[in-house]
């Protein structure tokens, strides 16, 4: 998907539903990349980056991103129902982050 700097981004799983009428659980998380670049501090220390996105009403079947930096930015959303064992289902949503206009 499309997005800029500062315009929030609607994400809906509303429709989801469970085949055995289970209870869902939904989780929405930023996944920064693997090999996207981690800042260093001297020495070699990795030190955490500046999110690139900001997840919103994360716990819901609906969310809102935020993006705060350009570039591309991973959105997870991890729906787990509340069976024995439980069972969970992802999908990833791409986000391409244009600068502020």
């Amino acid at each position: 998907m499309e997005a800029q700097v500062g315009t929030p981004v609607a994400l809906d799983a509303a429709g989801t539903r469970d085949p055995d009428g289970q209870a869902l659980t939904f989780t929405w998380f930023s996944y920064p990349e693997a090999g996207s670049g981690m800042p260093t501090a001297p020495g070699g220390k990795p030190r955490p980056a500046a999110p690139r996105v900001v997840v919103e009403n994360a716990s819901g079947a609906r969310a809102t991103v935020v993006p705060k930096l350009p570039g591309v930015a991973h959105v997870i959303l991890a729906v787990e129902d509340d069976g024995r064992p439980s069972l969970t289902s992802y999908r990833r949503v791409i986000l391409r982050i244009r600068g502020a206009e």
